[in-house]
């Protein structure tokens, strides 16, 4: 429990109190688990990977793959120069575009105009993401669910995405 107890001593005492209450019921195999989770979290840039951690264990919410969608979405909202190089494969003229807007408005205005539009954008996706198909008058739907990439399972629904994004940039450490 080496990640955790470094987690836990940043918390404020009331947190840590509580977890390491909850911890205390825990058995040596579960500590295990919520270890190599934690630890996970971590490495992958997650500012608050106990409370993540925490809620897949507890209350079996896929919180490592909500995490990690939420991660490349908030990525890739940022990567204004990849997305206007994908953006050219719909509009050849894009870079052109681009150019003159930030030689126009600047390029820091330009990015945070265009980092915040692409995160509406996204923020939109996700709302389809949670809800699902909405073709009631067909039998077949679709939802986001996790993969076991070892034993090609499908497994729990991942939903609720919009709610964190909207607050992910504090979500990374």
């Amino acid at each position: 429990m080496e990640e955790i107890n470094r987690q836990l001593a940043l918390l404020p005492d009331n947190s840590r109190q509580y977890y390491q209450h909850e911890f205390s019921t825990l058995n040596e195999s579960e500590k295990q688990q919520l270890e190599e989770l934690v630890v996970r979290m971590v490495k992958n840039g997650a500012a608050k990977p106990l409370s993540w951690a925490w809620s897949e264990f507890r209350e079996g919410i896929p919180q490592w793959a909500r995490f990690m969608i939420l991660k490349e979405m908030h990525q890739s909202a940022n990567d204004i120069e990849g997305n206007v190089d994908a953006a050219e494969e719909f509009a050849p003229e894009m870079t052109d575009h681009y150019q003159q807007l930030s030689d126009t408005l600047g390029k820091e205005k330009l990015h945070q105009f265009l980092s915040g539009y692409a995160k509406g954008m996204l923020y939109n996706m996700l709302g389809i993401f949670d809800e699902g198909n909405f073709d009631y008058d067909s039998p077949d739907s679709w939802q986001l669910v996790t993969h076991n990439r070892e034993t090609d399972e499908l497994g729990k629904a991942i939903s609720g995405l919009h709610e964190d994004f909207l607050e992910f940039d504090q979500e990374l450490g």
